[in-house]
């Protein structure tokens, strides 16, 4: 070895503060715990993390739309009053699809429901 008598001694320091270091990292974190579950906390925390899941999808699910090229939906009147159609598409495809590999499909929405989910 090409060491000195200092160097691992200071080495045996470092090693022993990491070990106190990473005790107390874990009563304080033990600590944290206890408190939040005995002062009613929980359920604040629970849902700071749903709104946080929540709104991470939509970001993500916005910065992929938006490296995909996709854009809002254009939405018009029909001329004609007599009408019934929910909805008229025109060569929609599947979205986890590339396009270039999807078929592009158009129908109406006339007594049919189209369900989303996130």
């Amino acid at each position: 070895r090409y060491t000195t008598s200092n160097v691992e001694n200071a080495l045996s320091d470092y090693i022993e503060s990491c070990e106190n270091a990473c005790k107390e990292v874990k009563a304080v974190l033990t600590k944290l715990s206890q408190v939040i579950c005995d002062e009613g906390h929980l359920p604040a925390v629970v849902q700071a993390s749903h709104a946080n899941l929540i709104l991470s999808s939509a970001a993500h699910h916005a910065s992929n739309s938006n490296a995909l090229g996709w854009n809002m939906a254009r939405t018009f009147e029909m001329a004609d009053e007599e009408n019934d159609q929910a909805g008229h598409f025109v060569d929609v495809w599947p979205y986890w699809m590339d396009k270039s590999d999807a078929v592009a499909n158009s129908f109406d929405l006339s007594g049919l429901f189209l369900l989303t989910a996130p």
